[in-house]
């Protein structure tokens, strides 16, 4: 059973001068047209914990283990985004049954899905102490007939947050935070504007773990989750940049993978990223460690089976739900044992996956691309070409690439075979690949490739999903369908006669697919990319560009 959502945290904060400000503050009774009502005060004592190599912060995550009163709590909390005051983002906090031990395990529930992957078998220490003495007020509606539930929480903090080892870096300051409860986005923002014009208060787009960790680690912790692939990389540091950023979005989407959780769809965003790992590991293996890049492309090929069976029956499952909402009501027991067939054949594909990524194994490779993706390119590495530069390196891969699309696809005839449409797919894959792992050198042209490539591929895996429906069907009616009544074949062969339609459709626009991806206007646009990937081996400074999203067409 999937997990429940994440519930998110709305709130805005906002740094208070001095003690003084902060008792002013306290007596408040009204803030505008709303009415504040004290609640007490609280003594809160928090431990933020990690990996020994900060692996949560790294990626944006903070785990929480706090004491109020006699009861305990962990929370998880991701970055989210700051829109003027107001903070946003996913909060998931569960109550502990005692005082956790450490180094800390979590609980078996939504919160070791969700760190399942980023912990990857690790202990969890405290990296940083958070002791608050915080007074609560209720922010309730101005007419005082209305329900009393408040619409905002309001805390009036003194914070001092330091390292887990005495005499360490430590800092205190004083915040205001008002948390969304009954009202909305535009109460917290009113509420803070009032606070600010009111007191003279300063927005903080920081969180207190944010703050901490700066304070305590230096700001360089924080600045190490830059991903991007800038002009003055070498080819080696450029591939750390590449494959942290896969890794990143793998472990996205693995708790969803987890827990069945818009299942289809995150299933194949991380099988998505572990192709792109594999394609990196391939492009760019003079950057990487000869060792290393043969044991991870391996365990990525491993994963990617893993995956890729999960994800096949869930494409066969969607076709079939399809074609059964449009077929006559006769066919539609037949149909519906081949759904439970193949549901079956899923729930067993999905336990084999669930127990991989709970093995050792999943853990070990998550760890190996960790840890390259976050050490120093070495300065004298064996191989020279590790030391060229990216747009280079990018330039030369990116030429060959599109030379060896455009040869494969005008050797294809009128009638294609489906190893042509697939080989062919298989070039517009590793060009697209190429395109996004250099994105930020390649800017408009890069992007308007990479969309003329997706329409290629879109045209070229539904031709390729409809061939192999076909092929499913053919397999149960051969095998566990075979004693079946003979009636039932009709069904069946309906169901092949309609995928097979649809490949030949595809086939038959391929022609036209193909002309049109080949207009000068493609041609142009990939010298766009090269002439700018030259010019970006003088220049060290490229032009910002938006961060490609991970999904979409695999």
């Amino acid at each position: 059973m999937a997990d429940d959502p994440i519930p998110m945290e709305v709130e805005a904060k906002l740094l208070v001068p001095t003690t003084t400000d902060l008792r002013a503050l306290a007596r408040l009774s009204h803030l505008g047209p709303y009415r504040v009502q004290a609640r007490g005060a609280v003594r809160l004592h928090s431990s933020y914990l990690d990996t020994p190599n900060l692996t949560l912060a790294r990626n944006g995550v903070a785990l929480r283990l706090r004491r109020h009163g006699h009861h305990w709590e962990a929370t998880m909390k991701w970055a989210g985004r700051v829109k003027g005051d107001v903070h946003e983002r996913p909060e998931l906090t569960v109550a502990l049954p005692s005082a956790p031990g450490l180094p800390f395990v979590p609980p078996p529930g939504p919160l070791q899905t969700q760190l399942a992957a980023l912990v990857a078998g690790r202990p969890l220490a405290p990296i940083l102490i958070s002791e608050i003495h915080r007074r609560l007020f209720d922010v309730l509606p101005s007419d005082p007939a209305a329900p009393p539930a408040p619409i905002a929480e309001l805390a009036l903090d003194r914070v001092r947050l330091h390292a887990p080892q005495a005499g360490q870096a430590e800092t205190t300051y004083c915040e205001v935070e008002v948390e969304q409860r009954g009202g909305d986005r535009h109460d917290i923002a009113s509420l803070s504007r009032m606070l600010r014009r009111g007191f003279g208060l300063q927005a903080s787009h920081e969180s207190k773990f944010a703050r901490g960790l700066t304070v305590v680690y230096g700001s360089g912790i924080l600045d190490s989750s830059d991903q991007r692939v800038l002009a003055f990389h070498s080819m080696q540091a450029a591939v750390r940049h590449i494959i942290a950023r896969q890794l990143h979005w793998l472990r996205v989407h693995d708790p969803k993978v987890r827990a069945d959780q818009d299942a289809a769809e995150a299933l194949h965003d991380m099988r998505v990223a572990t192709r792109r790992l594999r394609a990196a590991l391939r492009i760019f293996a003079a950057g990487i460690p000869a060792r290393l890049q043969t044991r991870a492309s391996q365990e990525l090929r491993w994963l990617g089976e893993l995956l890729g069976g999960v994800r096949d029956l869930d494409v066969q499952l969607a076709k079939l739900d399809g074609f059964s909402a449009a077929a006559p009501a006769g066919f539609r027991p037949t149909l519906g044992a081949l759904q439970t067939h193949l549901a079956g054949e899923r729930a067993g594909h999905r336990a084999t996956m669930l127990a991989g990524l709970a093995s050792p194994r999943y853990f070990r490779l998550l760890l190996q691309l960790e840890r390259f993706a976050h050490s120093r390119a070495p300065r004298r590495p064996g191989d020279a070409a590790a030391l060229e530069p990216i747009a280079m390196a990018g330039h030369r891969a990116i030429k060959k690439a599109f030379r060896r699309l455009i040869k494969r696809g005008k050797k294809i005839q009128a009638m294609p075979h489906p190893e042509d449409l697939h080989a062919l797919r298989m070039r517009a894959k590793r060009l697209r690949y190429l395109l996004e792992f250099l994105q930020e050198l390649t800017g408009k042209p890069g992007r308007l490739l990479v969309k003329r490539l997706t329409e290629l591929q879109d045209l070229l895996g539904s031709y390729h999903d409809s061939v192999v429906a076909a092929d499913f069907v053919r397999t149960y009616v051969e095998g566990a369908g075979a004693q079946l009544p003979p009636a039932s074949m009709v069904s069946f062969g309906a169901l092949v006669a309609s995928e097979l339609r649809r490949a030949e459709q595809r086939r038959a626009e391929f022609e036209r697919t193909w002309r049109r991806f080949t207009r000068k206007r493609t041609v142009t646009a990939c010298d766009a990319v090269l002439r700018r990937l030259r010019r970006t081996e003088a220049s060290p400074t490229p032009e910002p560009a938006p961060t490609a999203g991970q999904g979409g067409t695999s």
